[in-house]
């Protein structure tokens, strides 16, 4: 039997017991934030989106639709309007 070390909860497997770390709610917010990796994404130069790319207009426009940041999408649609006239 595993036993979580914040709440001492027995679990059955090593599996489950990882399971029930992720979600302990004995765990403090310090602890999960030092576990979890944060993951940023760098936003690039107005011309470095996908550039020299053989089908730039088709991935811009993909990226388009991801993007919900309103500043990144002005840059985007620029982009795709410069393009295309």
């Amino acid at each position: 039997m595993e036993v979580c070390e914040y709440c001492n909860k027995e679990m059955k497997s090593k599996g489950g017991l990882t399971r029930h770390l992720k979600s302990c709610k004995s765990r403090t917010s310090q602890e999960v934030s030092k576990d979890e990796p944060i993951n940023a994404e760098v936003c690039g130069v107005e011309s470095d989106y996908y550039l020299g790319h053989p089908r730039r207009e088709i991935k811009l426009r993909g990226l388009l639709s991801r993007t919900h940041d309103r500043v990144e999408r002005e840059k985007i649609c620029k982009i795709i309007l410069t393009e295309c006239i």
